[in-house]
């Protein structure tokens, strides 16, 4: 099920309990799926074309959701 949400523009991200991250736009079009989290995504944010989430891992990414790549991975935060 869905743990979080956040949108920028028109740009939408969801946070699901198995750590999965989709990102869509307000047309409903799925434009990344990440699955870098392994546990529930408790907090996310859009910044540009920068998303951030964080997870019951303790583990934060960073993706560029222009290309879908992931950029930066913080782990053991706590």
């Amino acid at each position: 099920g869905i743990h979080s949400v956040t949108i920028r523009d028109n740009i939408f991200a969801i946070g699901l309990v198995d750590g999965t991250v989709k990102v869509l736009n307000t047309n409903t079009d799925l434009l990344h799926t990440f699955k870098e989290h392994a546990q529930a995504v408790t907090s996310m944010d859009i910044d540009g074309n920068m998303l951030i989430a964080g997870s019951k891992d303790a583990v934060a990414n960073i993706w560029d959701i222009n290309t879908g790549t992931l950029v930066y991975t913080l782990q053991g935060i706590p």
